[in-house]
């Protein structure tokens, strides 16, 4: 779950850590789970209550494949293999999903432990803005991620700057049984090949393409995010000459959230530094373009670019070797 050497990761697909954590009130139960993919900074949480909240779960391991499960050890023991045997013993339903499971130190979710933890990895004084302050459980399970992340990586988490709490109402969750029928993201054969997704993905970056498939994963349910979709589409779908330019544009932009996490992770080599500035050469020109657009997602969006020159600037003097910005840069 910590890879992000571009040789070990499929570009069209996410690479997901997971943290589960089951939180006890009087007679209720509450699983929460985070959810990190450390190549790109994305950071959701969520928790699933009541009696189908296991089954839940087991659903979602099935449809996301995380590549990591952390769970928490609370017999302590100091053998890994007995450990990870006692863990696996206590959460049957997870171990059954065959995902490699790591236990972890039970103090790891102790919950005002993570709450500390993701406070001072998301430089907030709070995590109302993020929609998690009501959902101990989901803060337990996020904070223990990011401390096993922390001591294992030994590198900075700066990518990893904001999470989102996920809500079930906001996405029709569909279970592995009907994506598997259904044909969503795997043929027949149990690749790529002949699914829904492949017919679909013509995006031209691999960015473009993971979002398609956590799209499909998720179809949105509230009216109004549909709505502002689907508008945004039909402009496009019509402006075939803007269109046409942008997609022309984007081919020089590489996976900029894999190119900043090796960045902040300190693995980042001199052709990625080349591949990010001349990715961001190209905001100026792809802004210039969906500006001319009406869509008020397109706008929406468009406001929040940012042409980042200094960053431009900067990777410039640290490839021509200029002193007091490498210094800075390092």
């Amino acid at each position: 779950g910590t890879f992000v050497d571009a040789g070990y990761l499929d570009a069209r697909e996410p690479a997901f850590l997971m943290a589960v954590v089951a939180r006890i009130d009087r007679t209720r139960t509450t699983l929460g789970v985070a959810l990190l993919d450390v190549s790109t900074g994305e950071f959701t949480a969520t928790e699933y209550a009541g009696a189908d909240g296991l089954q839940t779960l087991s659903d979602e391991i099935a449809v996301l494949k995380p590549r990591e499960i952390l769970l928490p050890n609370e017999d302590a023991a100091s053998d890994p293999a007995a450990a990870a045997e006692a863990v696996a013993a206590r959460w049957p339903t997870i171990a059954a999903a065959g995902r490699p499971v790591t236990p972890l130190d039970l103090w790891a979710f102790d919950l005002e432990r993570a709450r500390r933890t993701l406070l001072d990895q998301l430089r907030c004084g709070g995590l109302e803005g993020f929609g998690l302050e009501r959902h101990p459980a989901a803060i337990s399970a996020a904070g223990a991620l990011v401390h096993y992340l922390r001591s294992t990586q030994k590198a900075d988490l700066s990518h990893v700057r904001a999470i989102a709490y996920r809500q079930r109402a906001d996405a029709l969750l569909i279970d592995p049984t009907t994506l598997e029928h259904l044909e969503i993201v795997e043929g027949s054969d149990g690749g790529r090949e002949g699914s829904l997704l492949d017919e679909l993905d013509r995006t031209v970056t691999s960015m473009g393409s993971r979002l398609m498939r956590a799209w499909l994963l998720r179809p949105l349910l509230a009216l109004d995010p549909i709505r502002d979709r689907l508008d945004a589409v039909e402009e496009l779908a019509f402006c075939t000459s803007d269109r046409g330019r942008f997609r022309d544009g984007m081919k020089a932009v590489q996976d900029l959230e894999r190119l900043t996490a090796r960045v902040a992770l300190g693995t980042a080599g001199p052709r990625d530094l080349v591949g990010l500035k001349q990715s961001l050469v190209c905001i100026p020109r792809l802004r210039t373009i969906l500006g001319e657009l009406q869509a008020p997602l397109v706008r929406s969006l468009v406001a929040q670019l940012d042409d980042v020159e200094d960053v431009r600037d900067r990777i410039e003097a640290t490839l021509i070797g200029d002193p007091p910005a490498l210094a800075q840069h390092q």
